[in-house]
Formats: structure tokens, C-alpha cells, sequence
């Protein structure tokens, strides 16, 4: 698994053999995941306001309000959404808009068929547990240590000194 810390109020982590396309759009503070194979876990703190962060797959459009859930692909059947705490609005591809709070899933299927929900799965809500703990320093129990990985996404209006050496505020 990789772990990355975003701008120092969110923690990402992808589960080992996920594939993911990414972007950034600094100025609007807009962050978009696209989730192609595999797994993400994500956990925001406070500060996280007013940055967007959207994931997406081939079955759900997955908006953070400010929460802590993961986002499992299961191959042939669609795409599981876990809130752990907080909320998250998923909207299915056939336009169903679900508002996900803290205990809830649902799951999006590629088919056309409706999405289901219901009470999140517990196999789906440790690993978001365990980057929670991550979030907060702690050690994760029965995990193995994380390879540090920063990647500082500025959203600084003025320069500051995490990204001084390298980036220019125009």
C-alpha cells in the first residue's frame, strides 16, 4: 500500500496493485482521483475546507465533504463506497444521488442495475480505520510500517516555506 499526505489535511492510501489517474487544479483548491483498478482510502482533518476532492470510477462520482471512507473496485460487479465518519455524496452513472453518513454504504453496480445500500461492511471499514490512526500518528495494529511518500500540493496564495525552492506564485 502507498500512503500520501496531501497538503497536510488529507491522507490517501491505495491498496497495493490499484491503478489510478490523478489531477490537480491548484488555483480552484480541486483535486480529482480517478480510480481505474484496486482500492483507495481517504481521511480529511480539519483545515480541509474549502479544497474539493472528487473520485471517480466507471460506476459512481464520489465527492468528499469532509469524512473518512474507502472506495473498493470489485471486479465484474461495480463499485463499494464505505463512509467511516463524516459524509460523502456518490452519485451512481445513472444520475441516483446517494448522501452517505458515518456506517453507510453503497454499492454502484456497472450493469444499470439500482444501487444498494445498507450498513458499510466491517472488512471495508478497517483499512479506513487504520489510515484514521495513521492520520493521527498513531501505529497501526497488525500493519505493516508505510513507506513515507510527501507530496505537497500547493494552495498557498503566498509563497511559503514548504515549496519555497520550487515553485513560483503567479
Amino acid at each position: 500500500d502507498v500512503v500520501v499526505r496531501i497538503d497536510g489535511v488529507y491522507l490517501v492510501e491505495f491498496a497495493a496493485g490499484s491503478t489510478v489517474r490523478a489531477s490537480f487544479d491548484l488555483e480552484a483548491q480541486r483535486s480529482e482521483l480517478e480510480l481505474l483498478t484496486g482500492a483507495v482510502r481517504i481521511a480529511t482533518k480539519s483545515g480541509f475546507e474549502p479544497r474539493q476532492l472528487v473520485v471517480r470510477t466507471s460506476e459512481a462520482r464520489i465527492a468528499v465533504v469532509g469524512t473518512a471512507f474507502g472506495v473498493d473496485i470489485l471486479p465484474g460487479m461495480g463499485t463499494c463506497v464505505c463512509c467511516e465518519h463524516g459524509s460523502v455524496d456518490v452519485t451512481t452513472e445513472l444520475g441516483t444521488k446517494h448522501r452517505l453518513e458515518q456506517g453507510a454504504m453503497v454499492v454502484c453496480f456497472g450493469d444499470g442495475r439500482p444501487a444498494m445500500s445498507g450498513p458499510a461492511k466491517e472488512m471495508h471499514l478497517l483499512p479506513v480505520r487504520a489510515l484514521e490512526q495513521r492520520a493521527a500518528g498513531g501505529a497501526v495494529i497488525g500493519g505493516a510500517s508505510p513507506l513515507p511518500v510527501y507530496v505537497h500540493i500547493p494552495f498557498c496564495e503566498s509563497l511559503c516555506y514548504s515549496c519555497a525552492c520550487n515553485t513560483v506564485i503567479t
